[in-house]
């Protein structure tokens, strides 16, 4: 990945000088097979039930964008286990690396806070 395409897919919320150090922190060489890996019958299969799932999006995403997150939610039936969607405004897909992090911490510790309530 370039530091260009990073910064488009990832980080388009961060000003260029703070995505390319975020690219020279964070970016390393992948494996082509781990998106590969979601295409096989694994990757597909659909469980009766699983555990609590909280799903994050940012409102500028370029790469899994919130409406795209939305219908992966929606994939999953409300009885197979608990589920909640979260999206947060002028956030790109670096959504815990940037600023203003604490806000998505403080939203999925709260989640789990009412979780163990339940």
């Amino acid at each position: 990945m370039t530091p260009g395409r990073f910064h488009y897919a990832f980080a388009n919320t961060l000003t260029p000088a703070q995505s390319a150090a975020a690219f020279e922190q964070h970016v390393v060489p992948e494996s082509r097979n781990v998106p590969r890996s979601t295409l096989t019958r694994q990757g597909h299969q659909r469980p009766y039930t699983h555990p609590p799932l909280l799903f994050l999006a940012g409102d500028r995403d370029h790469l899994t964008p919130a409406s795209m997150v939305r219908k992966n939610v929606a994939a999953y039936p409300a009885s197979a286990g608990p589920i909640e969607f979260g999206e947060f405004i002028d956030r790109s897909h670096f959504i815990c690396n940037e600023p203003g992090w604490e806000a998505v911490a403080d939203h999925a510790l709260d989640w789990v806070g009412r979780l163990s309530m339940s």
